[in-house]
This record gives structure tokens, sequence and C-alpha cells, in this order.
């Protein structure tokens, strides 16, 4: 068989967590399935399935005490892996839900992580990604950006890829904006969530006032008035949670927002972690695939809501053909249902 592009490939790490309950805090779930590479490697991967599955790219660093069975469920997804086992433990964190909602939550590493960067890029299939994926620091796109060109360029790889962009969360500050409005240039799509957009401009989110949607749209017109991605063409995705999305660019008279695939109370959604990063998993293939910035963050939304079914991980399961469905469904089948109910 031929060897597929790959289309998908992300910076992010797989991290294993200790969860801890509010309600029985001496009782944790361990070593709990997460990290941004986990999530939107599998945002990714949903639409990607049987054969295409190796279309999904992933470079990550794991541990010498990195569970056998864990690893195996990582293989099972049938993406392009390509594991780098590392002498010190494994990335580790401590998520704690604050109440018994499983809304307000903290998290902390309790082990070194391990970051994958440029290099570990070499020589491998992922490299030549169509899209890339950074949960990463200002300074961190500064160094990664241009080091990954230029290793691209060795290689004789032309084809410029979209580099997707979520900030990570402790640099989103006043302090920081100006360089952050530097460093969106180097990126194609630039994805905060609302909380985070707000804390660039000095400004708290009061979770029980209504939410304005002006007051974002205007934060993010900020960031497109001095220039996301190559010319200013690039695009400003804000991740509101349970209040959708909005897709916003230079060429819009105004922006889009779309709803989320639950809407809010659905007893379905059981935890949000790692929904905003499946979401951008799960654009990036949609904007391969349409090559529009709103058709992919339908994927995306589509992508979030399997995250959203249980704690940790979305499961995979084949029925007798062979065919695939995550949690129980059909992933085109609910984009479908997805379009057909918002683009009424």
């Amino acid at each position: 068989m031929a060897t597929q592009d790959i289309l998908f490939a992300t910076f992010g790490m797989v991290i294993l967590d200790t969860i801890y309950f509010r309600d029985d805090w001496n009782n944790p779930i361990c070593d709990s399935l997460g990290g941004s590479g986990t999530y939107s490697t599998l945002g990714a991967r949903l639409f990607r399935g049987g054969e295409t599955s190796t279309s999904i790219g992933w470079v990550t660093r794991l541990g010498s005490d990195f569970p056998d069975s864990i690893l195996e469920r990582l293989k099972s997804w049938g993406t392009t892996l390509h594991v780098i086992r590392e002498r010190p433990a494994t990335t580790r964190g401590h998520l704690r839900y604050l109440d018994t909602t499983l809304g307000p939550k903290t998290f902390q590493h309790s082990q070194m992580p391990l970051w994958t960067l440029p290099q570990h890029f070499s020589g491998t299939q992922q490299l030549s990604s169509k899209t890339f994926h950074f949960l990463a620091r200002h300074g961190d796109i500064f160094r990664d950006v241009p080091k990954l060109l230029a290793m691209r360029e060795a290689e004789g790889i032309t084809d410029p890829p979209q580099f997707i962009w979520e900030p990570f969360p402790a640099t989103c500050k006043p302090q920081f904006l100006k360089d952050y409005l530097k460093a969106v240039k180097l990126v194609d799509v630039f994805s905060p969530n609302h909380m985070e957009l707000c804390n660039f401009f000095g400004v708290e989110v009061n979770v029980e006032e209504e939410f304005d949607r002006g007051l974002y749209e205007g934060f993010a017109k900020k960031f497109l008035d001095k220039g996301i991605g190559k010319n200013g063409e690039g695009c400003l995705v804000l991740r509101a949670g349970e209040h959708g999305c909005m897709v916003y660019t230079r060429e819009m008279e105004q922006p889009q927002w779309l709803p989320t695939y639950y809407e809010i109370g659905d007893e379905k959604v059981v935890d949000t972690t790692g929904a905003g990063n499946s979401f951008l998993g799960g654009f990036a293939i949609g904007l391969v695939e349409t090559g529009d910035v709103i058709e992919a963050a339908k994927y995306g939304s589509v992508a979030a809501s399997f995250m959203i079914e249980q704690m940790g991980a979305a499961n995979i399961t084949w029925d007798e053909d062979g065919v695939e469905a995550w949690n129980g469904d059909d992933v085109r089948g609910r984009l479908a249902a997805y379009k057909s109910r918002i683009d009424q």
C-alpha cells in the first residue's frame, strides 16, 4: 500500500493524569490518558477512519515507565506514530475537580514535561505534515516555527504547512500581548479560548454574567488588525466552551459564530477536559479537506462533542465488518447531522 500523505501532526504531549474528585479526594483515578497531544490527535483521527488513519501523524516522547497497556491503546488508533523513549519519567499531572459538577478544575504537572521539539521530527514522515498543532508559549513559536520550516526546506518539502496555535494559558497576560501580536504572524490559525483572549487585555471573565459576544469580537479584531499569518491572511478561532466558537478573518465583514454540538445541560455531557484540543485536531482535518475555515470549525465542533461524553479519551470499537465507531457513533454521520442542523 502506498504511503499516505500526513495531514496532521502535533507538538502536544501525552500526559498521564491522576484525577481527584471533590467528594472523594482520597480515591483518585490514576494513569488516565490525557494531554494536548492525545486529545488533538484524537480529534483529527476521528475523521480519518480505516486505511486513512495513517494520515494522522504523531511524534511523542514517553518515559521509560509508560505503561505498555496505554501504549497499545495509542497504537490501536492506527496513526503514524513515532515514539521516542526517554530515561526520565513519563509526563504526569494532577487534575483536581473543585466541585461535583466536573466543571471548575486545576492542573499541575507532577513530573518534568517531555516537550516535543522540532528536532524530534527529524527523519520522520511526520515532518512533511500538511498541518501542525501547537500548545505553546510565544517564545516557543518564535523558536520552533522557523526551525521546522528550515528542516522541511532541507528535506525538499516545499509546500507550506498550516500552523494552528493555541496559546499556553499561563502566558495569556497583558505583559505578553505585544509578543503575541508579533508571534501570530508566524502561524495561520490562532486559537485562544474566550477566557485566555480576555486575559491578554486584563479583563477577567465572570461566568455569572451574560455572555457578551461583542466583547470577544472586539478583542479578536485587535489581533486581526495587527495581522495573523502571512500578509494578515490568517484567522482567529475563538473556542468559547458551551457558547460555541467564533471564526474571524480580515476578509469577513462580521465574525461567524457556531454553536456546540450539544446544548447546555445535555445529559450526555460528562467532562469537558480535552474538548478544546480535540476541536483543533478536527479543525485541522476540516481545513485540509475543505479549505474553508468555517467548514473546518464544524469538524472541530463535532470532534469536541466526542471528547465530552466521558472522562478521558473517546473509545473506538469495530463491528464484524471492520467498520469503526467512536463512543458507538459514526463520526461522519454526526458531522452531517450537525451541518444539517446549523445550516438551515
